[in-house]
């Protein structure tokens, strides 16, 4: 069955070359990146509280597959989003890793509690 993955947090502004910023080099985990990320993130903030389905609605825009693993959900308000939009038909797993596990891939700890989203688990090994 095809699915899409869409992912509902865009790393940055639509129009980066509007203010002068190399999109490409936006994307990647440079110092350029760096000096860029508070304002990056306070843009995406703004537009979270004036519209709280705006990432959601773009991530999903054009999306045909019948099923859609929506990866990069990092806001309890991007879950309720989708539930509201989308009801029953909404599945949420969450996939966990051992500390082990995470440093070995060379993930990071997120501060992030979206606990209660969850309607299954998937534990990742290896």
């Amino acid at each position: 069955m095809p699915c899409s993955v869409p992912r509902p947090c865009p790393p940055t502004p639509p129009s980066p070359q509007e203010h002068g910023l190399d999109f490409e080099r936006l994307l990647d985990a440079s110092a350029y990146k760096e000096r860029f990320r508070q304002d990056m993130i306070r843009w995406g903030e703004e537009k979270r509280r004036a519209d709280p389905g705006f990432f959601c609605r773009a991530a999903v825009q054009g999306a045909l597959q019948p099923v859609w693993v929506v990866s990069d959900t990092r806001r309890l308000s991007d879950v309720e989003w989708f539930r509201d939009a989308y009801g029953d038909v909404v599945q949420t797993v969450r996939v966990v890793a051992t500390e082990e596990t995470r440093k070995r891939r060379n993930w990071g700890w997120t501060t992030l509690n979206l606990s209660a989203a969850w309607t299954r688990e998937w534990p990742l090994t290896g």
